[in-house]
Parts: C-alpha cells; structure tokens; sequence
C-alpha cells in the first residue's frame, strides 16, 4: 500500500516533471501530465497581466491553504488549487481581442471604462476555458467572479454577498493578498501589515468571515513560509493529491 509521503512524492515529479508519461506504449498515445502543462503556463498568464512571476502558483497557495483552513470537501480545495492557478487565464484572450491587459484607475472615465471592460472580459473568457478543461462549474464560476465584490460593488457586477460562489470568495481573498505582496519591496512589511489590511476588506470587497479565516493566516509564519518559497510547486503538490492528476498514468496512486 502506497503511504502519503510516498504519494506526495510521486504526484511532486509528476508536476515538476515536463516529459511525457507513456504507461503502455503499446496501449495508445503519449500523455501529458496536467501539472506539467499548467504550472509553467501559469507563469505565461502572470506575464500576459504583467505580474510578478509566481503570481498565479501564490494565489493557487493561498486559495488551497483558505479552503483547508474553513475544512472545505477535498473537491473544494482542489477546486480552490485551480481557481487560482488559472484566474488569469483569460487575459490574454482580452489582449488578443484588442482590450489592454492593465490599466491604473484614474479620473479619465475612457481609461477606467477599458479597465472595466478588460476585468469583464478576461473573467468571462477565462471561465469558458476552465469549463472546456473539464475541471467543473466550481473552478469556472469562481474564475468568473473573482473580481466580484461581497457587497456588490465589484465587477463583471451582478452578485454579492452569499450569492457569491464560495470558491469566488476564496479566490477573490486570496487575489488580494498577493496583490499586497506585489506592492511591497519587503517581505517583512507584508508581514507586519497583511492581517490588519485583509481584515479591514471584511464586510465591503471580501467576505468577512473568509477575511477573517485570512488574517488569523496572516499571522501565521508557517503560512508565510510556504508563500516566500522559491518554488511553490512542491508546497502546492504537497498540499493537494486529488484528481488533478485524473487522466494521466499516475491516477492509480491517488486514493
């Protein structure tokens, strides 16, 4: 019988790993392991928003550490891991359709009108290339409302409150606090601010009991131990083991 180290083991040089797996190469054609496509692209995604490389495998880390922190389903929390390694997904569709991928607000409503349009418009392709991928309504919806506001106020605009998606919630706490990280020349000061900053989100752009589940993180060292990793692969894999994997040759370990 497999142990979890040795699973975690093995899932970590699947998503690691780049090469083609082949269980029976008389058996059919060669197969992609899905952490190996998605980890790398989603360094591709943080350029195409101009983002920290890293960015989306941070969100994935917190959205997954919040899921598991509120004891959500293990569908949930591989749905959390999704939601955020993928959120961005859609922007480059937006820059192919001719939006701006970003833009500072300003009084000049043309500027803040393109933002608005791109933030929709990424939101919506995204989601409709999660549910291709077959990885759920879950992950799509949440992907869709990510920039949604708990009191209504966010975009594309139309749900707040407990109407949010769950996952959307999650994300949308998790997209905040690696937003603060990539405004801060130090690790230190993010520290030292995160959890009074995310807490005063509760109750307008956050859901405040999630707002309130991410500050306790946030004082948490454990939590910034895994978040400042050089590479956040293994944290991510170490954390999930679930059917990420489903597809591949791999998929027997998973129990």
């Amino acid at each position: 019988m497999t142990s979890n180290a040795q699973r975690i083991e093995i899932l970590q040089a699947d998503f690691l790993d780049s090469r083609l797996y082949d269980e029976d190469p008389g058996a059919g054609p060669l197969r992609l392991s899905r952490g190996a496509i998605l980890a790398p692209i989603s360094r591709a995604f943080d350029l195409a928003e101009r983002r920290r490389s890293g960015h989306a495998q941070r969100v994935a880390y917190v959205s997954m550490y919040l899921a598991s922190e509120m004891e959500l389903d293990p569908d949930h929390i591989e749905g959390a891991f999704f939601a955020g390694l993928l959120h961005d997904l859609g922007m480059a569709g937006a820059a192919t359709a001719g939006v701006a991928p970003t833009g500072e607000a300003s009084g000049d409503s043309a500027n803040w009108a393109e933002i608005v349009k791109t933030l929709n418009l990424h939101c919506e392709i995204g989601s409709r290339i999660v549910r291709r991928l077959g990885l759920g309504e879950d992950v799509a919806r949440a992907v869709q409302h990510h920039h949604d506001c708990w009191d209504g106020s966010g975009m594309p605009g139309g749900l707040s409150g407990e109407r949010l998606p769950v996952l959307a919630r999650i994300l949308a706490a998790a997209d905040r606090v690696e937003s603060l990280f990539d405004q801060e020349a130090s690790p230190l000061a993010l520290r030292r601010t995160a959890a009074s900053e995310i807490a005063a989100m509760g109750g307008s752009e956050l859901d405040p009991k999630i707002a309130e589940v991410m500050a306790e993180l946030a004082r948490d060292d454990g939590f910034w131990l895994g978040f400042y990793g050089e590479e956040l692969e293994p944290t991510l894999v170490s954390l999930n083991y679930g059917g990420m994997l489903e597809g591949t040759p791999l998929q027997e370990f998973i129990g």
